[in-house]
């Protein structure tokens, strides 16, 4: 298995369960990720936008308020990757409010 594989594998399990998990273990999906230089883990930039592009596949086969959930991830995403552009950015602080934005945008629709 490839890296790029095992990228998207693992981007594909963040989407299926970001929600579904309890508060304290979502936070344990930037484990995976480098968040500092030499860190190990995966690229943030291209995590999130395997990520993305998993969302809006995942919008364009659903209908209402499913679509709407799988868009709201798409658009938290594109959010973080537009601010992850910033230099000196925190990771680990955009990579926590990205998790808590989809929570709350996604669940406050149930």
């Amino acid at each position: 298995m490839t890296e790029n594989t095992e990228l998207q594998d693992y981007a594909e399990l963040v989407l299926n369960n970001i929600t579904k998990v309890s508060g304290a273990n979502c936070f344990k999906i930037s484990d995976k990720i480098e968040l500092k230089k030499d860190g190990g883990g995966y690229d943030l930039k291209s995590f999130w936008l395997i990520y993305f592009k998993a969302a809006l596949d995942r919008s364009m086969e659903k209908e209402g308020v499913e679509r709407l959930k799988y868009l709201l991830h798409a658009k938290e995403t594109s959010r973080c990757l537009q601010e992850l552009e910033t230099a000196n950015i925190n990771k680990k602080m955009l990579v926590d409010d990205w998790i808590l934005s989809i929570r709350r945008e996604v669940m406050s629709l149930g």
